[in-house]
């Protein structure tokens, strides 16, 4: 059973990041999973809740909740499935000097397998240009090479440009370097107003590709829909409500 929840924890649920690092989510979220001093991009405080059951099993249940109060943001995540249980909190400080944004995102994750758990701390570091039409971006995760199980996570480093040239419209386009892995992906991000706005991803290394809506009622209140297609599993709807001021 645990070599079972050990396979399962190094192919499924490392994929549960890939399922909040997509480009057309929305910039808290990056925020926490692509680049901290995306936090600079809200310009509201804003609380986010969001929930799936991924790849459409029903015993696997994920839950996300996420805030920013002007310069700071916390987040709170639990992955639950059997006899696995992840948890993972973490505190995020940004801050913006004329057009460059800088964020620091430590980390406290704690992971269970039956009677087995292992905790293990880590931290991240975010830089974002914000270049008129053009922004650069760079993040380093996992800054401290943290172990779980005496097993090393390895650094990863993200690189991306914003491109800003077309009235409401986002073009992201993000390299992704972990180990031997590389990946690419590229989106769109459209707003039709500012209360409706809708995004596609395209992922290379496999091919796949994802899409989103965000509703804004009424100025405060919010609705946020993101499909995420799979190239072996089911595909995952994540389902997101949202209060800024």
């Amino acid at each position: 059973m645990v070599v079972f929840f050990i396979t399962l924890f190094n192919t499924l649920l490392f994929e549960i990041e890939e399922l909040n690092t997509s480009l057309i989510n929305k910039s808290l979220n990056k925020s926490f999973y692509l680049n901290p001093s995306y936090l600079n991009e809200e310009k509201k405080n804003i609380f986010f809740f969001s929930y799936t059951n991924p790849y459409k099993l029903t015993t696997l249940n994920y839950f996300n909740f996420q805030a920013k109060f002007r310069n700071f943001g916390f987040l709170i995540q639990n992955l639950y499935y059997s006899n696995y249980n992840e948890n993972r909190f973490a505190l995020l400080y940004t801050n913006k000097i004329k057009d460059f944004s800088y964020g620091f995102l430590p980390n406290f994750c704690y992971f269970k397998i039956g009677n087995k758990g292992d905790f293990f701390f880590t931290y991240h570091l975010g830089l974002y240009y914000d270049w008129q039409k053009l922004s650069f971006a760079f993040a380093i995760f996992n800054i401290n090479k943290p172990k779980i199980w005496n097993e090393e996570i390895s650094e990863k480093i993200i690189l991306g440009i914003d491109l800003k040239f077309i009235k409401n419209l986002l073009i992201p386009l993000y390299y992704f370097k972990e180990k031997e892995n590389n990946k690419v992906n590229i989106g769109f991000d459209f707003k039709f107003s500012k209360n409706l706005s809708f995004g596609e991803e395209f992922n290379f290394l496999p091919f796949t590709t994802n899409l989103k809506f965000d509703l804004l009622l009424k100025e405060n209140f919010g609705i946020f829909y993101f499909l995420k297609f799979h190239y072996r599993l089911k595909d995952t709807h994540l389902f997101g409500l949202y209060f800024q001021w």
